[in-house]
């Protein structure tokens, strides 16, 4: 197993880290380990996660216009 921080899950994915920060916050991604100081993500389990579409955001998207 390879373990890859955020950033480089990003990359891996063509992704932004930011997108990747809140599925983190809504509890779509696995969970990290910690190796050091830094957090580090396997990178077998962020695709199967991916492939099973469970790490897909949740988007809401609201029209705005006056009636």
């Amino acid at each position: 197993m390879r373990y890859v921080s955020l950033q480089e899950i990003a990359q891996v994915f063509g992704i932004s880290v930011r997108t990747l920060y809140r599925l983190r916050a809504a509890g779509r991604l696995p969970r990290p380990i910690q190796i050091g100081r830094r957090m580090s993500y396997c990178v077998e389990e962020m695709h199967r996660h991916f492939q099973a579409g469970k790490c897909a955001p949740s988007r809401t998207i609201s029209k705005g216009g006056k009636s």
